[in-house]
């Protein structure tokens, strides 16, 4: 891959390498927003790591280790994953001893953890998701177990780690019996700056002026309920000229094909519906900034999802997006008073109909300009960031 290093030397000791493991670095807004933030403060950073989509538009970013596993499955897949993080380590301990490690996830928390054990750097630790309750293959049944005492070797060895929020927390360090003191979160909240454009300004761009715009914003995929949204749409736009669905996001053809059968058969005219494919982060945002309502819905398939604190939920609040979203430790926290979106206890087309329909009707009556300028400052990266440098500068 090419190399896209370039700028003014740097001492030894404000050189980090942020380590990432997932799918792509471009559907995570944070690893954005950390990448900015440190390069702000004067850190010369690396961007290594095992992902499926290896594209990314980082400036001054040195990405000559990001490597991509392509679309390989089975043996073939698992083979060349291994493959990359024996030439990671080797790296690590060869020719980068000197740089801090910012590991992201679990596969890059293994990676950290052994380069570290060869006394090759020191490293915080960050993980997304919850180990034990993650139920992708290789996490669930006996391998559960294993990837437990592995994270807690992690933390345990790591030189700070966070998780994305309170409740998170609490939860992990008394799971893994870890005290307090080396331990805590950042939440997944946005830049402000990145929300300063008004509703009506990016309708007129998007061509979705005079529209009362509902979205669902990010990747369509099922289990996110996507066909109770367009059910519940189907009810709720009879007779309402000015309703728009917008699915802003990507979309394999085969779900893309099922859900327009969906569509078909519910009689929604093609004027009331949009499906973008895949956006930039750049879009997405402009997307969900031009939407009256959204959604952030979630099944209750594993207590990752239980006690999910996605995105969605602080880009809908910077947006000044009504959010529909499930229940859940944060959610009921945030969304206790109703004022900036709906926590429903059951995903159906009934419960999400019934909160489109009291939204429409008291749209007026939701908002609170000073209370919503107050909650989302302090929801919001840059209040975050300080916690995520005051650990980042410990011994450097």
């Amino acid at each position: 891959m090419k190399n896209y290093i370039i700028g003014v030397r740097m001492s030894k000791n404000k050189k980090i390498i942020i380590l990432f493991s997932g799918y792509s670095i471009n559907n995570t807004p944070k690893l954005e927003n950390l990448i900015n933030s440190l390069q702000n403060e004067g850190y010369s950073l690396s961007l290594f790591g095992i992902v499926k989509d290896s594209s990314n538009n980082f400036q001054n970013v040195n990405t000559t280790y990001l490597y991509s596993k392509g679309n390989s499955q089975g043996l073939l897949k698992i083979f060349r994953v291994f493959y990359y993080i024996i030439k990671l380590i080797i790296y690590l301990i060869f020719k980068s001893r000197k740089a801090k490690i910012y590991a992201i996830n679990p596969i890059s928390g293994v990676i950290a953890l052994l380069a570290s054990s060869i006394g090759a750097n020191k490293y915080i630790y960050e993980s997304h998701e919850m180990i034990f309750g993650l139920n992708y293959p290789f996490f669930r049944g006996k391998w559960k177990y294993f990837w437990v005492f592995l994270e807690k070797c992690i933390i345990k060895k790591s030189d700070f780690f966070f998780t994305t929020d309170e409740f998170r927390l609490t939860f992990i360090s008394r799971y893994y019996k870890i005290k307090r003191k080396k331990i805590g979160y950042i939440l997944n909240v946005p830049q402000i700056k990145n929300f300063k454009i008004d509703k009506n300004t990016l309708k007129e761009k998007l061509s979705l002026k005079n529209k009362f715009v509902i979205s669902y914003c990010g990747g369509i995929i099922k289990g996110r309920g996507i066909e109770l949204i367009i059910d519940a749409f189907s009810n709720f736009s009879t007779n309402k000229q000015d309703l728009v669905l917008v699915l802003a996001g990507s979309v394999e053809d085969v779900y893309l094909n099922e859900l327009n059968r969906l569509i078909n058969k519910l009689e929604i005219s093609l004027d009331n519906i949009i499906f973008t494919r895949k956006l930039t982060n750049t879009l997405l945002t402009e997307y969900m900034s031009a939407s009256d309502i959204t959604f952030g819905l979630y099944n209750n398939i594993s207590l990752n999802n239980r006690m999910c604190s996605p995105n969605k939920i602080f880009d809908a609040l910077h947006s000044r997006t009504y959010i529909i979203t499930t229940n859940s430790f944060l959610t009921n926290k945030i969304f206790s008073d109703q004022v900036f979106g709906k926590v429903i206890k059951h995903i159906d087309s009934k419960n999400i109909l019934k909160a489109l329909e009291s939204f429409y009707t008291n749209q007026s009556k939701i908002y609170n300009n000073e209370v919503w300028l107050k909650v989302k400052k302090e929801f919001s990266w840059e209040s975050e960031f300080e916690r995520v440098k005051s650990n980042i500068l410990i011994n450097d």
